[in-house]
């Protein structure tokens, strides 16, 4: 009698534990499901639709404008001047390729909430522009290298152009700085994985999907 009801008491022991185990993974296999849903919803399209700006660089420069002073020809002095200016502003370092990123739902890791993202990579330089961001109030002349006057005739011309606008000369300033920085962040024939600014694009893409959502890290596959 003792035997039976102790087979009893051990079958319905396991039953419990067989159960509980059962009852153990689906409710882990519901939680894990409802993590993927809740990841797969995440929105990489409202990152898309805004500039997305890796860097803001501050700058102070002197700027020099105007024509060469090391001129050794006759009309040297009545031909060149030259202008400084001392320009003040910041220069925003964009991602400009968003509309090539892609989730991978297939590879990424829900477990360790690592978002893996396919990266179609579709022009051959590095997908970086530069913004620089300069107001007329801050460009200062400094200094003003003046050419002569030419005589003839006793009357007097000067040679050169006039001084640019404040418009010219943010224009010319927008333009020469964007390249200079350009070519800064970007180099000579680096693969775009190995610059240093495509990781701190990482780093700040992986803030701003945090913000968004439950993952913790994102990674990048470059096609």
């Amino acid at each position: 009698m003792k035997i039976e009801k102790l087979k009893k008491f051990l079958s319905l022991s396991v039953m419990s534990l067989l159960l509980l185990a059962i009852a153990f993974i689906i409710v882990n296999v519901l939680v894990y499901k409802h993590k993927m849903d809740t990841f797969k919803s995440f929105d990489l399209d409202a990152l898309r639709r805004q500039d997305f700006i890796v860097q803001t660089i501050e700058f102070k420069k002197f700027i020099v404008q105007g024509t060469d002073v090391s001129s050794q020809s006759a009309l040297g002095a009545y031909t060149d001047e030259v202008q400084v200016y001392h320009i003040s502003g910041t220069a925003e370092i964009f991602f400009t390729d968003m509309e090539s990123l892609s989730m991978n739902e297939t590879d990424s890791d829900y477990a360790k909430k690592i978002l893996r993202l396919d990266y179609d990579k579709k022009t051959s330089g590095a997908p970086f522009a530069v913004n620089i961001v300069v107001s007329e109030q801050n460009i200062q002349k400094v200094a003003h290298f003046e050419s002569k006057e030419f005589s003839l005739f006793s009357i007097k011309k000067d040679l050169i152009k006039p001084d640019m606008t404040q418009s010219q000369i943010v224009a010319a300033v927008k333009a020469e700085l964007s390249s200079e920085f350009h070519e800064q962040i970007v180099g000579t024939n680096t693969p775009t994985e190995k610059l240093e600014i495509y990781q701190t694009f990482l780093r700040q893409l992986s803030q701003s999907i945090q913000a968004l959502s439950d993952w913790e890290s994102v990674e990048i596959q470059i096609r």
